[in-house]
């Protein structure tokens, strides 16, 4: 061990000794504000009530943490713990050291002797050299962002120059009409049973998981629904330089066969975030996921990389059963986001 190189431990959060305002000390020290409501909400609120979180220490200080969440994921015909890569952070100080590579490998395997079933996420442009040549992840690119275009004096001039812009109508008379709505307004069973068919790897998105994934502090969720047929996610934030809506997530209980009751929700629910001034609307939706007919007869476009507002990759590491994963096995959504 090098003289200015850390002792490694492996920190699990507790409201009680003081680790979350620790994290917060190496956050906001290296410009990365995190709250203590969001930090409690992702590490020990989550629905397994679980933390994963390597840290090395120095002296009395965090010099670099890995931190992933556990969820809880359809893997093919089975239900499977895996988690979801979130945070790497070293200080300033102790850059080059190799630290975040140390972190990730020891919790990756912990996770493998637990027999979890995979580690997935979304590495930026800084991190991505690591997760793909050092700890060996399998690269899914591109994420299959979709952009809404709405105000067309938006940040992207380049790409938005000529482009027409769909116009939103109004709901016809006898149209079927999404209604504002509550979690426990939801038959969301119902609904999960449906569309849980439309894919092969993905988050269990049952009731459960949605009491705590819209509980995540300061956001504007709103969710539109239509009977017990299917609902709509969306949210609206100040990032990338303007208004941004997010389709969150959308649910049918038919599925692929529900194209049209998707375009009603998709249409209610972007018609709503203009309403709110947004400049732009994003999702994150495959071609081979069930509604991406419905998003291109919304005026939705696939985002090509070069324009996208940040850099964003989508990989996992297999750790069992999931070693025959694909990409076209997995269904994603901004619900996979920690930051949406």
């Amino acid at each position: 061990m090098g003289i200015n190189e850390p002792a490694m431990r492996e920190v699990r959060l507790s409201r009680s000794d003081g680790t979350i305002t620790r994290l917060q000390g190496l956050f906001s020290k290296n410009g990365w504000e995190r709250s203590r409501e969001e930090l409690e909400w992702q590490f020990l609120n989550n629905p397994l009530s679980e933390t994963w979180i390597n840290a090395a220490e120095s002296s009395d200080s965090l010099a670099a943490i890995y931190a992933a969440l556990p969820n809880r994921f359809q893997l093919f015909e089975q239900e499977s713990v895996c988690l979801q890569s979130l945070d790497t952070l070293t200080d300033e100080a102790f850059r080059g050291q190799g630290l975040f590579v140390k972190l990730a490998s020891s919790l990756f395997g912990e996770a493998k002797s637990q027999e979890l079933g995979f580690i997935y996420g979304f590495p930026n442009g800084n991190s991505r050299h690591g997760f793909f040549k050092k700890l060996d992840w399998k690269n899914y690119d591109p994420l299959p962002f979709l952009l809404r275009p709405i105000n067309p004096s938006y940040f992207l001039p380049g790409m938005l120059k000529g482009l027409k812009l769909p116009q939103i109508k109004g709901f016809q008379v006898g149209a079927r009409c999404p209604s504002r709505a509550e979690l426990e307004d939801i038959d969301v069973e119902a609904i999960w049973d449906g569309f849980r068919g439309t894919f092969d790897v993905g988050l269990i998105r049952d009731r459960s998981y949605f009491e705590w994934r819209l509980a995540k502090p300061h956001q504007n969720y709103r969710i539109f629904a239509l009977n017990d047929e299917g609902f709509i996610i969306t949210n609206l934030m100040e990032k990338h330089g303007g208004r941004i809506g997010y389709v969150v997530e959308m649910m049918t209980r038919n599925g692929a066969a529900d194209v049209e009751l998707a375009y009603d929700l998709l249409e209610f629910g972007v018609r709503d975030l203009v309403d709110s001034g947004a400049d732009a609307v994003l999702a994150w939706h495959f071609q081979h996921s069930p509604y991406f007919l419905s998003y291109l007869a919304n005026g939705f476009l696939p985002l090509p990389e070069r324009v996208r507002p940040i850099e964003l990759h989508f990989g996992m590491l297999p750790l069992g059963a999931a070693q025959a994963v694909t990409r076209r096995d997995w269904y994603l959504s901004y619900c996979d986001s920690d930051t949406v």
